[in-house]
């Protein structure tokens, strides 16, 4: 048994079990305590597998987006080069009797060198969008785009490609996307909104082929260098985007989220400008998720507990309006960790990734779930693969769905493993057991040293 154990069911005290895990060490079997450790942590949250295509090639970045819902996955490889050099593409994968089988590979209709389809991810139901941010719509060098698929009879089908209605060289339109239902939102954070970099986001709606923009979104207050569309979320009516760039009065770079409401049969409105306690460069916005009245906003630099280690911020939204509610770190968050840099939410459970973080060797990386309880969010263990390595940024892009995990990993080395340069890519995924709870840690005072801060024990 090798994979990482971190959260425990809670069939059994955990005083008992970790009193148990730390007179083993556990590094040695004891006869007696250790064995009954190991059954009952069977139901932890554990990697289920790492996921690398058969075809995988050198720099192909399988890994680098990812997007779950239900029983489908899908994982880029926008430096695939199948059609063209970094034309891109897209790994189909289906749950089936509690397996994940590879069932296509996406490619644009249209595929050209360097578009890179397949740099952003996102799925609802049986629709997803898939960000070139590289492409070149009507022959307009790095203007972008992003296409629609939808899923028919098991199988992917693509309905429609769309671009900025004033789409221009090198604005990388498709670099963050999402979906919720009919609404489609693409940010364009290399925009000039109003200035340079300051950024767009367009909305589209539609069903089937038909898809239109219908709104062009600029926020109040864009200036130079805001970067706003670098993240964006959308749930129902509701949007929000991402400034990470944004100065405020305590910052430059602080970073900033915009929050855009659409009544019925109205246009889409900014309602909220929403930041957070930090400092300078901190970029607040570099990732965002929304699910009805709760938000998550990763910022990827933040001095929550040292420099740039990262933090994650949660909202809620109460009487008409978003309220600041929690910082989320990591019980062991340390400094350069970057925690927070891509987040998911799914009912009462948030994913924070930390691709810098050490466990298992110098930025092997990582991620933390939370589980929301009351009003306020808890660590419930943190997520690491079994096989990771020096380099390794496992956590560069999550995604959640109910209870199941997907940490991106778009520098693993499989398919070339000699050559640490390979960044051939891999994905892996986790499930999260409905009654695990974090349960301390093994001290370094431990029999054999394995000290385990993160709330688990190292069965090595």
């Amino acid at each position: 048994m090798n994979s990482i154990l971190t959260a425990l069911p809670r069939r059994l005290p955990a005083s008992t079990l970790l009193q148990e895990a730390l007179r083993c060490g556990v590094r040695a079997i004891c006869a007696v305590g250790w064995l009954h450790l190991i059954s009952s942590l069977a139901l932890g949250q554990v990697q289920r597998v790492k996921l690398i295509p058969p075809d995988v090639e050198y720099e192909d970045n399988f890994g680098h987006a990812v997007a779950i819902d239900g029983d489908w996955v899908l994982i880029s490889s926008p430096l695939d080069d199948d059609i063209a050099a970094q034309s891109g593409a897209v790994y189909v994968y289906r749950r089936e009797s509690g397996v994940w089988n590879l069932s296509q590979k996406l490619k644009a209709s249209d595929t050209a060198p360097s578009a890179q389809f397949g740099y952003s991810l996102a799925m609802d139901g049986a629709y997803a969008v898939i960000g070139a941010l590289l492409d070149a719509p009507m022959g307009i060098q790095g203007a972008g785009s992003a296409y629609v698929f939808e899923r028919i009879a098991d199988v992917w089908v693509q309905r429609v490609k769309v671009w900025a209605s004033d789409a221009s060289p090198s604005w990388n339109f498709g670099e963050a996307v999402d979906i919720s239902g009919g609404v489609v939102v693409v940010g364009s954070r290399a925009a000039s909104g109003v200035s340079a970099f300051s950024g767009l986001a367009y909305v589209f709606e539609g069903a089937g082929s038909s898809w239109w923009q219908t709104a062009r979104l600029v926020p109040s207050d864009a200036a130079q260098g805001d970067s706003f569309g670098d993240s964006v979320a959308v749930d129902g009516t509701r949007l929000v985007v991402g400034a990470p760039g944004a100065d405020l009065p305590t910052g430059g770079n602080q970073g900033v989220a915009y929050v855009f409401d659409r009544p019925s049969a109205g246009a889409w409105v900014e309602v909220q400008k929403l930041s957070a306690p930090g400092t300078l460069n901190e970029y607040f916005g570099s990732d965002v998720d929304l699910q009805g009245e709760t938000m998550v906003v990763g910022a990827t630099s933040a001095n929550a507990v040292g420099p740039v280690s990262g933090a994650a911020h949660y909202f809620r939204y109460l009487a008409g309006r978003w309220e600041y509610s929690q910082l989320l770190v990591g019980f062991d968050t340390k400094a350069y960790d970057k925690f927070g840099s891509w987040v998911a939410l799914d009912g009462d459970v948030a994913i924070a990734s930390s691709h810098l973080t050490d466990d298992l060797a110098t930025n092997s990386g990582g991620g933390y779930a939370f589980n929301l309880q009351g009003s306020t969010w808890q660590q419930d263990g943190k997520l690491l693969p079994e096989d990771s390595y020096a380099s390794h940024l496992v956590g560069m892009e999550v995604a959640l769905s109910g209870r199941t995990v997907i940490l991106g990993c778009r520098f693993d080395n499989s398919a070339c493993p000699q050559d640490p340069a390979c960044h051939s890519g891999a994905a892996y995924i986790f499930d999260l057991p409905t009654n695990a709870t974090q349960y301390g840690s093994c001290a370094s005072a431990a029999p054999c040293g394995n000290t385990d801060t993160h709330g688990g024990c190292r069965n090595k």
